[in-house]
């Protein structure tokens, strides 16, 4: 008997999380975190998770014997607690599996939780990707190690345990996304993870080759994401700003071609982190426009690494750093650097009131004084400065200085010739912060590319952004299209697929499915139901 249980994803947007148990093989799909249930107990940063268990006490992960790493094992401490040992025996995980249709954190933001023996299957790009996320965010919960992520091509069957499994490249905002089939107790299944049908010519093709695929050999049950249909929903709720969605990646680009082109002043575009596709026409946009090119460091890293894993170019046609100038983060000099002492070594007694206030003043770092992605960045730059005899790693990379802005000489040229560039950053307000003058304002636009507001935490920080738009002086625009299918695609996929069961999945808006298929199940949050 094939069950499906829904700990994730159902009468919310994100946190997927749904296993499928045959009797003898269970898989999840997806293994994402929900923000929505996490703001209930979490507030970042003052209050976060330290460890696994503070998401099982608050329900945010299911209690399931041998699902995670540790499972089994405790920590006994000693009667004054300053030593401690290891007891128990490791539990062998009940699960076999999961299919990460993406690496967007609403899909796979619990799976450094999982046990290693938990195979984790997905395409080659969310591989690299999840890779490049734990380089430039370390985090418990997202940081699976390399040997329990396997990567598989589109179009083949693969045998799980008593389950066989295919995947299917589709089109999202994020590259490497992948749908799924799944063939289990004489039924087949179809799990669309996010998908749409508006994106790049290119990309648009990998999604109509899944449907057609898919439709051939039929379909008995349809997990399908309804994301458009909430935003529908809840449109009286939101500002303006719901209604700013562009039809297409084609019609972005244009827009922000047009902008680029006629706007005075200092052009910054804001976009989601990982959307290569979208970064790369609009980097294409400001360039045809005259502009030069700046990204903030995160993006550029995402862009020069991610072809340098040992599975080689798996996304062509990426910007190569002649397009593009880097600006590094405004970054504090560690106190106990000795650089920092250096400054501020009282050669003369003079200068000793001077050094006493060191603690008050902000010294930026350099290329010295660096961490993280940055660092790897600046590998060349680093070596230079430290004067040791290390060479650049394979890892890291060797630029020239005139690739990269930092520092108050850095951003005071960029303001003082604000028409000849254009700034791309997932950071907007960041970017405001470190480019704001005292007592000044700036000139130009702000793009904002990014999914509307549709949910409390989301309205608070579009809130903010608002504000420091007020704060600099720049003018407000929109150029975004979403990354889920839009209703009217739906609706033919749906009946184009026509599945014998409809699921809706991924949406707060379910009943506008049943207006879609005459069999609609809607999956109870946390119970286990029979397929």
């Amino acid at each position: 008997m094939l069950t499906i249980t829904a700990f994730g994803g159902t009468c919310e947007i994100g946190g997927n999380m749904f296993l499928l148990n045959d009797g003898r093989t269970k898989i999840f799909l997806d293994f994402g975190r929900s923000f929505c249930r996490e703001s209930r107990y979490f507030e970042f940063p003052l209050l976060q998770p330290q460890c696994r268990e503070d998401l099982l006490k608050t329900g945010l992960i299911p209690n399931i014997t041998g699902l995670y790493c540790g499972d089994g094992l405790h920590i006994r401490y000693g009667a004054d607690e300053t030593e401690f040992s290891l007891e128990g025996k490791p539990c062998e995980p009940e699960v076999q599996a999961v299919l990460l249709s993406h690496a967007h954190t609403d899909h796979c933001g619990y799976i450094g939780l999982l046990h290693p023996d938990i195979r984790i299957y997905c395409s080659p790009i969310t591989k690299r990707l999840l890779q490049i996320m734990r380089d430039l965010n370390s985090d418990f919960r997202t940081a699976a190690p390399d040997a329990s992520i396997i990567p598989i091509p589109t179009g083949d069957w693969v045998d799980i345990g008593t389950m066989r499994v295919k995947r299917y490249d589709v089109d999202h905002s994020i590259p490497g996304a992948s749908a799924f089939a799944i063939e289990a107790d004489g039924k087949r299944l179809v799990y669309t993870g996010d998908f749409r049908l508006h994106g790049p010519d290119n990309a648009q093709k990998t999604t109509q080759r899944f449907i057609e695929e898919v439709t051939a050999e039929g379909i008995d049950y349809l997990l399908c994401e309804g994301t458009c249909l909430s935003k529908h929903e809840l449109t009286e709720s939101l500002d303006n700003s719901i209604h700013h969605n562009l039809d297409s990646e084609e019609t972005v680009k244009q827009k922000c071609a047009e902008l680029f082109r006629k706007s005075k002043g200092l052009v910054i575009y804001d976009m989601s982190p990982m959307d290569i596709s979208r970064l790369t026409r609009v980097l294409e946009a400001a360039q045809h426009s005259g502009r030069r090119v700046v990204l903030d460091s995160k993006k550029a890293f995402l862009l020069l690494f991610l072809n340098r894993g040992p599975d080689g170019k798996i996304v062509p046609n990426l910007p190569e750093p002649n397009c593009f100038r880097i600006l590094l983060s405004r970054t504090k000099l560690r106190s106990d650097s000795k650089w920092h002492k250096q400054c501020f070594a009282p050669a003369e007694q003079a200068h000793q009131k001077l050094a006493d206030h060191q603690n008050g003043l902000f010294v930026e770092a350099a290329w010295y004084g660096r961490q993280g992605h940055e660092a790897r960045l600046i590998a060349q730059q680093r070596l230079r400065i430290t004067k040791t005899k290390e060479t650049i790693g394979e890892d890291d990379l060797s630029l020239p200085d005139e690739l990269f802005i930092w520092g108050p000489h850095g951003r005071n040229h960029i303001l003082q010739n604000p028409d000849e560039y254009a700034i791309i950053t997932s950071n907007g307000p960041g970017i405001l912060l470190q480019m704001l003058q005292m007592e000044q304002r700036m000139e130009g636009i702000y793009i904002y590319g990014k999914a509307e507001p549709f949910n409390e935490e989301m309205e608070f920080s579009h809130k903010i952004l608002l504000n420091w738009l007020e704060l600099s002086g720049l003018q407000l625009e929109h150029a975004h299209t979403s990354g889920h299918i839009n209703r009217k695609h739906l609706e033919e996929v749906i009946k184009n697929l026509n599945p014998k069961t409809l699921i809706p999945i991924h949406t707060t808006a379910e009943k506008p499915f049943e207006g879609m298929h005459p069999n609609v199940k809607i999956l109870p949050p946390g119970r286990e139901e029979k397929l």
